[in-house]
């Protein structure tokens, strides 16, 4: 009897705590939260990219033509100097000295060159009446031509004296912006050896640039159809350049030469745009990026950049089908407008691609999609930066209120300490 009973109570006992076990049921995740996107539909202009740098039209090291002490330094470093501008001059004394003493030279040679014309011409006199011989007409002849031939050779000495006159004054071949001056006052200078200052062109500016093989074919070809936009009909193509510190492409050119063949060491092959530069804003040897406007601006889609992924099949965007799926598609993408990248094929208006939540988001899978305006990223960071900076400065100025409402604080000695944003 006994042991039925203890089998019972333990069966029993069994069973109850095994009811007290908790059920093994899987509870389902949520969907995935994303945020999505309807693309922006605009006209979006196609460019032809490359990069390149400027450099001077005109550059000059300037040298000096004859050899004295230096002077004279007629400008400021850094000065816009015009055409013929007097810059430098050498000591004139020696030089001026030369040219006087080549005058006086010249001026005897004349008058030896009148005495002996007087002696020529009494000579043929006389040997008209048989009063003198050929042989003295001869001579009479010869020394005419002599004295003739020491002016020529005075007045070349007279014109040699005024030119290394004139070099004393050294002048600006051309106008443009000067350097600083690499000789100071008081110093000898040497010809030719002695570099005095560098000067440089400023308005128009070159941009110099390179293309490869392939590029220079497309860049061929699009001349030809007439692809690459113009200033004007007669005008070669027209190009736009940004600086290094700058997106925005401020600057409007044109190509303004190209070099004849490919470089066999390189594959490329130089161009080179002009640009204005009236303001001076440019300088020579900055790195910029050029961009040729290619047709006109034609409708495209536009999309977050961050929403645009790659693997080995290619480019591709995630979007969610009205049954909230994710389905992936394959696009072809065009170029970057206002901070969105330009969807050519493999998307419609209508589908909502996910720009946040990427790594949530696999193809096939069911999300809650959050709807919200497609805008540029930079623009939303410029927003958010814009929010943050007026709440600090809203956090700023009510410190000052408190400060202001609270009034001067007690020091230990129960004096009154006055704030320092108070005013006091």
């Amino acid at each position: 009897m006994r042991k039925p009973f203890q089998a019972v109570i333990g069966l029993g006992l069994l069973l109850i705590w095994s009811g007290c076990q908790p059920r093994n049921q899987f509870v389902a995740p949520p969907p995935a939260k994303v945020t999505v996107a309807l693309p922006i539909e605009r006209p979006v202009q196609e460019y032809f990219y490359t990069t390149g740098q400027t450099r001077a039209v005109a550059s000059v090291q300037l040298r000096a033509r004859v050899g004295g002490y230096l002077e004279e330094i007629r400008f400021k470093d850094g000065d816009l100097v015009q055409k013929d501008q007097v810059l430098f001059i050498i000591d004139q004394a020696p030089y001026q000295a030369s040219v006087d003493s080549a005058k006086a030279a010249l001026e005897k040679t004349r008058a030896q060159l009148v005495l002996a014309e007087r002696q020529l011409a009494r000579t043929r006199l006389l040997a008209k009446e048989n009063a003198a011989t050929e042989s003295n007409l001869d001579i009479q002849e010869a020394e005419r031509a002599s004295a003739a031939a020491d002016v020529a050779s005075a007045d070349a000495a007279l014109r040699q004296a005024q030119l290394n006159l004139d070099y004393t004054e050294i002048h600006a071949p051309f106008a443009g912006r000067i350097g600083r001056h690499q000789v100071d006052l008081g110093n000898l200078i040497t010809t030719g050896d002695t570099v005095l200052a560098s000067l440089e062109t400023v308005d128009p500016i070159y941009v110099f640039f390179t293309l490869s093989e392939s590029d220079l074919l497309r860049f061929t070809e699009m001349q030809k159809t007439g692809e690459l936009q113009r200033i004007s009909d007669s005008d070669p193509p027209k190009f736009e350049m940004a600086l290094g510190n700058s997106d925005e492409f401020l600057f409007a050119g044109k190509l303004d030469f190209r070099e004849f063949g490919i470089n066999p060491q390189t594959g490329t092959t130089d161009r080179r745009a002009v640009f204005p530069n009236t303001d001076s804003e440019l300088v020579p040897g900055l790195f910029c990026r050029l961009r040729a406007p290619i047709g006109p601006p034609r409708e495209r889609l536009l999309v977050d950049e961050r929403a645009v992924a790659s693997d080995q099949r290619g480019t591709y965007v995630l979007t969610v089908n009205p049954k909230n799926e994710v389905e992936l598609k394959m696009v072809k993408v065009g170029p970057l407008d206002g901070g969105l990248r330009a969807i050519e094929s493999g998307i419609v208006a209508t589908d909502r691609v996910v720009i946040n939540g990427l790594q949530r988001a696999r193809p096939g899978s069911t999300v809650d999609p959050e709807v919200v305006p497609m805008v540029a990223r930079v623009e939303s960071m410029q927003a958010a930066d814009k929010v943050i900076a007026q709440k600090d400065a809203d956090a700023r100025q009510k410190v000052k209120d408190n400060k202001a409402t609270t009034g001067p604080t007690p020091d230990s000695n129960g004096a009154s300490v006055p704030n320092k944003d108070s005013g006091q």
